[in-house]
């Protein structure tokens, strides 16, 4: 088809690129050279018993037949980085340039195929590595900014952006002179004219930075100076530390150099990256214990103990299978507490490397243990207390109201002795009956105030019946109650503390509210407990409530006191919304 020209032949046949004569429209390839060979790992035979569509991936077909429709009707067209099929099912990607001929009243595409597989995965490599580094810089909870040798900002991380008060699209292409204090610009500009001639890669220093809102911050600068490659300038990368309070501190206080750098070593966050198997790729920073030479390169689990090393693995795991962000609280060998966000590194579809940012949480955890010690104690006082409640209930029960009871009893024995008594004896003697038998009746109100019996005998939800009971009997309105509790008995101080606000709030609604109908909803989710008393009455603000008012006070503090929270939403003329929720607290048994 072409002659038989030797020097032609000669070329031909020893190309680097690969060349396939495809025929059209059939697509059968018709003619191929040694280079084609190799690279796709076919013989020659094998080759041009082929077509087009058997030379690329299935998923690729459709970009293929375009490129191939353009170069029949355009007669030439190149296409970039088109994946080549192997024989041993290997991919290669190459760049096509391919022209239209007609010869013998045929018409032919001649494709000159150039290997940039290599090419390609330097590429790829290149963003792998510009998206590790992306992933640090924006991570980062330090400042971090590039800037040119025109000392113009190239890109600042958010970090850095937040406590200038700058976005960073107002930074970016700003002089780094414009952010810095006037009285500090010459002096920078000296240190990095030195810094520059030393021949030197980093330097440290501080300065004064001018805040968006006029104010003014000392930062931390560790400049590092990045070699110009792949095309881009040489540039500063310079890490930023807001030292601002560290500054007014040792002005305020005078505070010695250990302290100071104890304050500078806790703020920052530490942040690493591992792969799969814990080995440590990069860290930030080392610590007081360990030197950053020591840490790098070695296993992460080493520095938790043992105990923690499953539930770090499961973490792990969850990251490769969902590709999320995964929270993980730890301690490390030295007691200290810290809260850790694992940050999965997808690439191609795969998680194989990660990012480990942990903030120290000793000080909160300590803090979070006091409290909850301070709850337990409190509870038990209020456990105490309402069995002191009780006892006085039982005193009245059983002395105080037993004793009227028998003086009535007397009474009405005595009374046959005196019916020829003049009648202002019998009125005496009838007032004092009167008396002793209104003194029962308000000993048996007492006992149900201090420790109602239905409450120690049934539980909260007959109790709370027993409160409605109440308060429809003293002129309270129509009250509608909800109960979804699917446990038997609470504990005794949760069932306690539930009582009194439910007591106070129908006070309040009684008294106050003019409201037409009361709704109280008592329901059991998971591990808490909800009460939500809801009233349609005139309402109030609650922020002119007065200090005196200790109903609503209460309410929240018995809350509090539980490890619960209440929510008071009211506002003049829309009613009142009272919503406590509450957590499942175990009967704490009394000392015998």
């Amino acid at each position: 088809m072409f002659g038989k020209n030797e020097e032609l032949v000669a070329i031909h046949e020893r190309m680097t690129d690969g060349i396939l004569v495809t025929e059209t429209p059939s697509n059968r390839f018709v003619r191929t050279n040694p280079a084609m060979c190799r690279m796709t790992g076919y013989s020659e035979e094998e080759l041009l018993a082929m077509c087009v569509d058997d030379l690329h991936p299935r998923e690729s077909l459709g970009e293929v037949r375009e490129v191939f429709r353009r170069m029949v009707e355009d007669r030439s067209v190149a296409a970039s980085g088109m994946p080549v099929l192997r024989k041993d099912g290997t991919v290669i990607y190459c760049d096509i340039a391919a022209n239209h001929l007609e010869r013998d009243g045929r018409r032919y595409a001649i494709g000159f195929f150039h290997d940039v597989t290599e090419r390609r995965q330097a590429a790829e490599a290149l963003k792998r590595s510009e998206a590790r580094f992306r992933a640090v810089f924006e991570g980062a909870a330090l400042g971090l900014g590039l800037v040119d040798f025109d000392g113009r900002f190239i890109e600042v991380n958010e970090a850095y952006a937040g406590f200038t008060g700058y976005s960073r699209e107002e930074l970016v292409g700003r002089s780094i002179g414009e952010v810095t204090h006037p009285e500090d610009r010459p002096e920078e500009e000296h240190r990095i004219s030195n810094f520059l001639a030393s021949g030197r890669t980093t330097c440290q220093y501080e300065k004064r930075m001018l805040h968006k809102d006029g104010g003014i911050l000392w930062i931390h600068v560790s400049a590092s100076l990045l070699p110009g490659t792949c095309g881009l300038p040489r540039m500063f990368l310079g890490v930023v530390e807001n030292v601002t309070d560290r500054r007014h501190a040792e002005q305020a206080l005078a505070e010695s150099e250990e302290t100071l750098r104890g304050l500078v070593e806790n703020m920052p966050d530490i942040v690493f990256m591992v792969d799969r198997k814990w080995t440590i790729l990069y860290i930030n920073r080392g610590s007081p214990e360990i030197p950053l030479k020591d840490i790098v390169g070695g296993n992460a689990l080493r520095h938790c103990p043992p105990e923690h090393h499953p539930q770090l693995e499961a973490v792990m795991q969850r990251a490769i299978e969902e590709h999320k962000v995964q929270t993980v609280d730890v301690v490390d060998v030295f007691g200290r507490s810290w809260s850790c966000r694992l940050v999965p590194m997808v690439e191609k579809g795969q998680a194989r490397n990660f990012l480990m940012i942990a903030t120290d949480v000793s000080q909160r955890r300590v803090a979070e243990k006091a409290i909850m010690d301070e709850q337990e104690l409190l509870r038990k006082l209020l456990d105490l207390f309402e069995r002191d409640r009780e006892l006085v209930a039982f005193e009245i029960h059983d002395g105080f109201s037993q004793q009227l009871t028998g003086a009535l009893l007397n009474f009405e024995a005595a009374a046959e002795v005196y019916k020829q008594a003049s009648p202002t004896a019998i009125a005496s003697f009838d007032n004092g009956v009167r008396l002793l038998r209104e003194s029962i009746a308000e000993s048996r109100r007492l006992v149900r105030g201090l420790r109602p019996p239905v409450l120690d005998e049934y539980g909260i939800v007959p109790a709370i019946e027993h409160l409605i009971e109440d308060h429809l009997a003293a002129g309270g309105a129509n009250v509608e109650f909800v109960s979804g509790i699917t446990t038997q008995r609470l504990a005794r101080p949760l069932e306690s503390a539930m009582f009194r606000m439910v007591q106070e709030t129908l006070n309040n609604i009684r008294q106050h509210s003019r409201s037409d109908r009361t709704r109280i909803e008592l329901t059991q989710k998971g591990p808490s407990v909800r009460l939500e008393v809801r009233d349609w009455g005139i309402g109030f603000d609650p922020e002119k409530v007065g200090a005196d008012h200790f109903g609503l006070r209460g309410i929240r503090e018995r809350a509090r006191l539980l490890g619960g929270r209440a929510e008071i939403e009211s506002s003049p003329g829309k009613g009142t919304r009272v919503s406590i929720e509450l957590p499942m607290i175990a009967a704490t048994p009394m000392p015998e």
